[in-house]
């Protein structure tokens, strides 16, 4: 049961990023795999984003966080955020 649920999870968190709307003025410009703990308890899907602010291609891209939570035993996620923390 672990195995499927750890894998449901992970085509949602996919999905999740692939349409996740980082915004009109910036363009993803790299990712990292994802790291998760393990279970059918309560889980965080983590993986960094590289964003590019569309107006400054000449600039270092910058790095935030997709967090997808879910809830013990949940395939839909109970929340996601993205922000400048890996936790």
């Amino acid at each position: 049961m672990d195995d499927l649920l750890e894998g449901l999870r992970r085509v949602v968190a996919d999905d999740t990023l692939e349409h996740y709307d980082f915004g009109a003025d910036v363009e993803v410009v790299g990712t990292g795999g994802w790291s998760y703990l393990a279970g059918s308890g309560p889980s965080t899907y983590t993986q960094a984003i590289f964003l590019q602010d569309r107006d400054q291609a000449d600039k270092p891209s910058r790095r935030v966080y997709l967090h997808v939570r879910f809830a013990d035993g949940e395939v839909e996620p109970a929340s996601v955020e993205v922000n400048d923390q890996a936790q």
